[in-house]
């Protein structure tokens, strides 16, 4: 660890913010040898998407990760919570985060993700941490089933940025719902 307020801090990924950071401060490219975490198609978005989200699935992928061009905490949280549209009020809710100096840490999974961050010598590591299944039905991890017929029922504009959120998701996140996703929709992952 660094003296003083100096940190390494990782970010940990797993959709868009892999493919399409913005301003998010990423200072490296994005690692494949993230922490192998329980991640699903399980999130309706605002947007009407369904997008991926750490919840309570028995399989596991592996996430990617990155190094963050900021050396505080809280600087970290609020440029994450930007690039993810996390409102000032939820921050402590929905951003995941680890820190090693004070061992404090907040998220699901963060757990397996504080061990994965010790080997990796990161100081604290943030990652996306919203709250599962549909609006209205928030906390229920929806059955495949559901987020098939909630996919085959969209209008085409948010069914467009449906499938390009499946389709550009990086290869190693491969999940359960999304080979699902991919036979009966026929939505394939773009190379």
């Amino acid at each position: 660890m660094k003296s003083g307020k100096e940190l390494t801090i990782g970010c940990i990924g797993w959709g868009s913010l892999v493919w399409d950071p913005r301003a998010l401060p990423v200072s490296s490219g994005w690692f494949e040898d993230g922490p192998w975490l329980p991640v699903e198609f399980a999130r309706q978005s605002a947007n009407g998407r369904i997008t991926l989200v750490i919840c309570g699935v028995e399989h596991r992928v592996r996430a990617y990760w990155s190094v963050l061009a900021v050396s505080e905490l809280e600087t970290a949280k609020a440029a994450f919570a930007a690039r993810e549209g996390i409102k000032a009020r939820y921050v402590e809710q929905h951003v995941g985060f680890w820190e090693a100096a004070s061992g404090r840490s907040n998220g699901a999974a963060a757990t397996m993700i504080a061990q994965w961050a010790q080997v990796k010598a990161l100081d604290a590591v943030l990652w996306a941490n919203l709250p599962i299944g549909f609006i209205g039905r928030r906390g229920q991890v929806p059955a495949a089933d559901e987020i098939l017929h909630y996919l085959r029922r969209l209008p085409p504009v948010p069914s467009g940025l449906a499938q390009q959120y499946i389709r550009k998701t990086p290869p190693q996140i491969d999940t359960l719902y999304r080979r699902r996703i991919e036979q009966e929709l026929g939505w394939l992952r773009e190379s």
